[in-house]
């Protein structure tokens, strides 16, 4: 089974790209075929490792921290539809939040909504509410398997 490997992190110099570097470096070494990409745009020094043959992905728009939507549609859609393990490096410029809007699913009550636009985001102490107690539960159910 192919996998997509997203190396993330939001702060700088924590040794995103050498993590990256390994995961592609063990799947070529076992004879799988390997797509690396970098998302920094800023700092790109995983498309500087030559062997892997990492291609950059611009993902943000030039001079903002807008998502460029369809970089993006590209990248996941070459990740699910190429027979090949995908390592991404996310540096720590392109580590951008996602603005997940309010849904009953993902904060517990739905956000309120103006008629005239997109529906208010979920308010991040609700999201995170919301992911602690899934984390939570999960954790708990795993212990209970064992």
């Amino acid at each position: 089974m192919r996998k997509a490997h997203f190396v993330l992190q939001g702060k700088g110099g924590v040794g995103k790209t050498f993590v990256a570097s390994l995961i592609a470096q063990y799947l070529t070494e076992r004879g799988e075929p390997v797509a690396c990409l970098d998302t920094d745009q800023v700092n790109g020094s995983f498309q500087d490792i030559t062997a892997l043959g990492v291609r950059p992905v611009s993902i943000l728009k030039d001079e903002s921290e807008e998502i460029d939507i369809a970089e993006m549609d590209g990248m996941v859609e070459r990740i699910l539809t190429e027979d090949s393990h995908f390592v991404v490096d996310n540096g720590a410029t392109s580590f951008v939040p996602m603005r997940i809007r309010g849904h009953a699913g993902l904060s517990g009550s739905a956000a309120p909504s103006d008629r005239h636009g997109p529906p208010a985001p979920a308010q991040p102490a609700d999201l995170r509410s919301k992911l602690d107690r899934d984390a939570c539960a999960e954790h708990d159910l795993r212990r209970s398997r064992l």
